[in-house]
Order: C-alpha cells, then structure tokens, then sequence
C-alpha cells in the first residue's frame, strides 16, 4: 500500500477530530454516569446507601435483590448457549454448500473453543449485558507470518514456478551444472542452478474473540443502533514500546511525531471506581512503558484502497493517537461493517444503550427493601436498649454518652431519669415487605422454586410448582432468544473472516475427530440458525420426547425395514447423549461409517471362523464315518473317503450327498430319493474328474443313478439301514 500523503492526513483528521469529540462527549456526559449508577446498584455498598439514605448512616445493612437476580439468572443463560456442542447450527443454502457447512461448524467450534475461551468470553459477555443493559465483543484476525531461508537445486521449469510464488522471493541464482545434448540426440541433460530463495511461511492464522469493556467502545451520538452506526471507535491503551515495535512491521507511522505531542492517559472514571487501586501513571515521556489512548476508528471517507480520493465513500479503519495524531489507516474488507458486536437483553429500538434494563426494574424494590430493613433494625435496637427521659441537671452526661457502668445522679435516680415509652412496629409492616417480594417475583419471575432455596411448599401440588417454574422459564428463554441474535450475528462475522482469510489447509482434532479443511471448504452462503437451550424442567420433558421418539422408530424399522437407516439412529443417539449433557458422543456410539467398517471386519472374520470349523468338523466326521463302514463290514480307507469327496465336489454334490445345480440342491426332489441331475460343467457320463481315475468315476456315478453298489473295489456300497451313512451311497 502506498505512502499516504501530508494534505490527505490532514483531511482524514479534519474528519475524524468532530467525530472523535462527539463520541467522547456523548459518552462522558450520559453513558458512564449511566453505567456507574448501574454497577453501584448492583453492588449495593453500605457507603452508597449511607450517601443515598444519610438519616439511616448508622445502619450499615444493605440488600443485594438485582445481584442476586442475575447470579440467578446468569447460570441458566450460560448453560443455554454452552449445553450443546454447536451454539449456532450452520446449513447451507443449497445441496452444494450442505458438503461444506459441516466442516465450517467444525471450524467454527475449533476457533471458538480451543483457540479462544468460548466460555469464559460467553460468561463476561452476558454478565455484562445484564449488568449494564449492553455486552461488547470484538472479533479481529491475527495472521503472523516469518520468513525461512532455504537453498534448492532445480531447473529451468523450477525457478519459473518459484518467480510465479508470492510466497517465495528469490534472492541469488547460480549455475550448478550446464546442460548438454549429445551430438546423435539421443542423451540430454539440463542444466542445474543453485537457487537461495525466502519464504514466507503463515505461524498463526486465526480470530480472536474478545469481550470489551464498556468503558473502551465509543461510538457516534446520533445512532440508534450500533452496527448502523457511522462512526464507531475502539478506545485502547497502548504503550510505546508497542507503538513502535508495530511502526516497524508496517502496521502504524508517525509514532515519533504521536510519542511528541500526546501526554500521559487518565483513567476513566467507571474503570477507576470498580479498581481496587490506583495506576501508576508517573512515566516519564521518554519511558517506553508510558501508555497514551489510541483510537481504532471504523468509519467511512471519500478515499478509495490506493488512497486516492474518490466521490464515493469507501470503509477505512484509521487509527488515532492521543485524539490528534494519525499513525494508521487500513482499508476495511470486512464486509463493509466494524468489528465490534452488541449483545442485549432488552433492545431498546431508540438507544444503543437501552434506557431500561434488569437493573432499573430492580432498583426500586432494593432501595425499598434497604430502607425498610434498615428501620427495622433501627426499631429493634431501640427497643431492646431503651430511650429515657433524663434531666441534664440531676445526671452526669458525660457517663450516659460514654455508656459508663457507673452514672452520676444528684438526688434521686428516679426524679432525674424516666423511660420513654416503646413503641411497636407497626402491624403492616411484614406483610408490606412479602407485598414488596411478590412484586419482585411478579417484575423478574424470581421464586424461592427455581432457585431452590424454600424448603417449605408453598404450593404443595406438583403441578403448581411446575406452573411457577414454567412461568419463570419462559421470560429466561425470551432473553436467551433475544441474545441469540447477538450470537447469530458474531458467528456470521466470523464465517466472513474465515473466508477472507482462509488457510490453505488445516487439519483440525475436535472431540476425537480429526478434520481436514482446505480454502475451497468455506466457500458458498451459509444459513444459521441459533440453538437456544432451555431451563432445567424443559429440558427433562425434551429427553422424555426423545425417549419416546427412540421407542416409536424402533417399532417403525422393525416393522418397515430400510425405513431408520444406521445413520439416522446415530443422529437420534446423538440427540440424546447431548440432553444428556455428554458432549463426546462417540465415546458412547458409533456412527455410520464405522458400522459399517467394524461390520465388514466381521463378516471376514466369521468366514474365516467358519471354514475352520467346517475344517475341524470334517477331521471329526472322517474317522467316525469310516467306523460305521468298517463296523457294517465294507472294506475302506481314509484315501477311499477322500477320493469319494473330490468325486462329490466335482460333481458340485454338497455334504449330504445332492447334487446342486445353479447353487441349489436338487437331491430328494419330486418324492424321488437321491434323484440325479448333471451340472453343467460336468462332461458327459463316463467322463473323468482331474485327479481321479476315469473308471471310479464312472462307477460312482452309476451307482449314483441306479442305487446298486459299482463293486469297485474300496467303493462303499448303498446300506440305507447304516446309521450316519451319506445320502446317495
């Protein structure tokens, strides 16, 4: 990219200084006094209700109703995004693209899970929309790249290839060995060249998914919403050791000019407050660990990517030292969007920042609540030590001041003191305070059942319990389906960086699968689609379905075969596993490929199982064969059984005796015993078998025919009244 010149710099921070002054303004002067009001509610101390209430100072006691809402709130939320393996189910928009969107839900698990904490950044990410109405994420590309030096042997062919690399920069070409060709033509050899080249090799490529601050997003006054916005800033400190390591990469100019001119970055207010300590900020200028506030800008300027202005607006990300020095500017390929992503739970249609949140339903009733626990007390330390009515002239004041076990009177104690009558708390006041956690129960659904603290029942039935839990539920999954939106549009972004930066291939381990992906796979337009997960109690009433869903498909496959195929019971099997909250199912099942292989392993090892059977069975069936024909009196030997065997399986005969004809037997048919058909690939009768002399063969088969003996010598003769005696003998 170009140099850019002076006249343009100056008319890019013509620009950027109004915008930059009008974020901060708006942000300085409504949204952090908004912010540290929130979080001082949400941490309810003794010292802000002291400055809140200064007539009730003396009782430290606070109550924590909008902490506690959302640490109740919080886990359920967490556990609806985190419960499943996939956050967001991605499909293709076509039969094409459904080949690839398995892989990229894959890669997209892989970058948000091992190469970012996925929970952690969920957990930070939620927790802050609750707490201050809005959560801030920011997704950025890290590409880190080195350059190795090598040296190769090649030809001609070779070194065009290597020119045709950006990849590969040549840096010196010599002559190993000169080419030749022999005078007849017939040998040739080409030359050879020592090339020394660098390449540059990719270390690192992947997003990084970050949560943001609230106090570090500016953004312009008049937008509504924030991914409509036409300025939006990333307020960041940055040190200059850092400033300049980037200047050198290329990254950032003018840090010489910036480390000059910009002084030392204060704190911000709301970051201060929720610190336990202070920053030590007593750098020196020429200190490389001073920090100064830079600016990633994401906005919009008549200036096309070769920094040539245009009459047209093009994305530009400038960046911005200490509100007055440019030391970047990056054209913006990001889909024509900043990088930043809002998550809500109750969008508010005219403000970035909703007016009204969880916190402002809530403070209310606290404040109540500390006001009234805070009188009680009040009244019950009165009335356990008393008020009296004391004559200053008659008693030591000092003594009553100082609670001294000891009080001077002068005169008679009870002509210079007399109790003040106590009175009682007033008779509305417990049921004032149940009025005030019903209306908390009524505001938030929060009830001593779905947080499970009451021990009690107060709704003995099972189905009223249900009924409260189910009511509460349902305003829990509203704002799971409102936040889903917030994740729909983070994995969409992320989608868009994948395939803006995509890696030539990359082999990726994912609970026990190993997944190859290569640039073509993150191709094509992708649909999402949020899975929102549900409470507890849904939750079992969804494993009972897929229970009962389970059942009804077995009765369905048993009774139309072919109708659940093996890969569709996987899934189901899977469907379950993850209610159940196991996430790597194939510990568990297996799916459909390797059925099928583990199926075809079996099937050869039952073949081979078999014959050795048969084998082992035959070794046994000779020698007690030839019994029987020696205890009946017929003369035969173990080479006489053999030979009489191979007769049989030339003649395609099975182990009873029949012959088969086409693979099915045919002996004992049509009512006639041992009836004879020739199998095609036996010659004509009186024909001769490979290895066995021609005349047994005749003989066997004319005893096959007529039932009589051949008389041949050693050749067993038909005795149907033998036991165990073969078929057709």
């Amino acid at each position: 990219m170009p140099k850019i010149k002076q006249e343009i710099k100056d008319g890019i921070m013509k620009q950027l200084l109004p915008s930059i002054g009008d974020a901060n303004q708006y942000y300085t002067n409504y949204l952090q006094p908004k912010y540290v009001e929130r979080m001082d509610i949400i941490e309810a101390t003794a010292e802000y209700y002291n400055e809140k209430y200064p007539n009730l100072a003396k009782i430290p006691l606070t109550t924590s109703e909008c902490y506690d809402t959302i640490m109740w709130m919080l886990p359920a939320l967490v556990d609806t995004f985190s419960a499943s393996e996939d956050v967001v189910k991605i499909q293709g928009q076509n039969a094409e693209d459904d080949a690839r969107a398995d892989k990229i839900q894959k890669l997209l698990n892989y970058q948000t899970d091992r190469q970012n904490d996925g929970f952690m950044f969920r957990y930070h990410w939620m927790l802050s929309a609750l707490q201050i109405n809005i959560g801030f994420a920011k997704v950025s590309w890290i590409q880190k790249t080195e350059q190795n030096e090598q040296r190769a042997n090649v030809g001609e062919q070779d070194i065009s290839a290597l020119e045709q690399n950006p990849d590969i920069e040549i840096t010196d070409t010599a002559v190993v060995s000169e080419g030749f060709s022999s005078p007849d033509g017939m040998m040739d050899s080409p030359a050879i060249y020592g090339v020394t080249y660098k390449e540059t090799v990719i270390t690192e490529n992947r997003p990084l998914i970050e949560c943001l601050p609230v106090t570090e997003v500016r953004w312009n006054s008049n937008a509504k919403q924030l991914k409509d916005a036409n300025f939006v800033a990333h307020k960041v400190r940055r040190s200059i050791d850092y400033l300049q390591r980037k200047e050198k990469e290329g990254v950032y100019f003018d840090i010489q000019t910036a480390r000059e001119m910009t002084g030392k970055s204060v704190d911000d207010t709301y970051e201060r407050e929720r610190r336990d300590y202070q920053r030590d900020n007593n750098y020196g200028v020429d200190d490389l660990r001073r920090e100064i506030d830079v600016y990633e800008c994401y906005c919009q300027y008549p200036m096309d990517e070769n920094h040539k202005e245009v009459n047209e607006l093009h994305d530009w990300i400038f960046t911005v030292a200490g509100e007055n020095t440019l030391i970047g500017a990056q054209y913006n390929n990001m889909g024509r969007r900043h990088p930043i992503i809002d998550l809500l739970a109750m969008p508010d249609h005219w403000n970035v920042v909703p007016k009204k949140g969880i916190i402002e339903l809530l403070a209310e009733i606290q404040h109540i609540n500390v006001v009234m626990t805070r009188l009680i007390i009040r009244h019950l330390l009165v009335s356990n030590e008393g008020r009296r009515f004391v004559n200053k002239n008659l008693v030591d004041q000092d003594d009553i001041i100082n609670e001294s076990p000891d009080v001077g009177v002068d005169g008679d104690p009870r002509m210079a003191v007399y109790p003040m009558p106590i009175t009682n708390l007033s008779p509305a006041t417990m049921p004032f305070m149940e009025f005030m956690q019903a209306r908390l129960r009524r505001t938030i659904g929060v009830s001593e059942y779905n947080m499970g603290t009451d021990s009690a029942a107060l709704n003995p039935t099972a189905t009223g319990v249900t009924a409260i839990i189910e009511q509460a539920n349902k305003k829990i999954k509203l704002i799971s389906r409102v936040m889903a939106e917030g994740y729909i549009e983070l994995y969409r972004f992320l989608i868009s960086l994948n395939q803006q930066y995509p890696s030539k291939k990359l082999n990726i381990r994912l609970l026990n699968e190993d997944v190859e992906i290569d640039a073509s796979d993150l191709e094509g337009k992708l649909d999402l689609m949020i899975n929102v997960g549900l409470g507890s109690n849904n939750k079992q009433q969804e494993l009972q379905t897929t229970q009962l869903m389970i059942a009804t498909l077995e009765k369905v496959g048993a009774a139309f075969p072919g109708m659940v195929t093996p890969d569709k019971a996987y899934d189901i099997m899977k469907m379950l596993l993850e209610q159940m909250g196991h996430k790597n199912v194939d510990d568990y099942i297996n799916n459909a490929e390797t059925m099928q292989k583990l199926m075809a392993q079996r099937d050869g090892g039952d073949k081979a199982a078999f014959e050795k059977i048969a084998g082992d069975v035959e070794k046994l069936i000779i020698p007690a064969q030839i019994q029987i024909y020696q205890k009946a009196g017929i003369k035969i030997t173990p080479d006489d059984y053999l030979i009489d065997a191979k007769i049989k399986a030339a003649l395609g005969q099975d182990s009873t005796g029949n012959i088969k004809q086409e693979g099915v037997p045919i002996g004992n048919q049509g009512g006639q015993a041992n009836s004879i058909a020739r199998p095609n690939n036996i010659g004509q009768a009186g024909g001769g078998v490979q290895g066995i002399p021609a005349e047994l063969v005749q003989a066997i088969r004319a005893r096959q025919a007529g039932g009589i003996a051949s008389g041949q010598p050693g050749t067993p003769a038909v005795n149907p009244a033998i036991p165990g005696s073969p078929a057709g003998y």
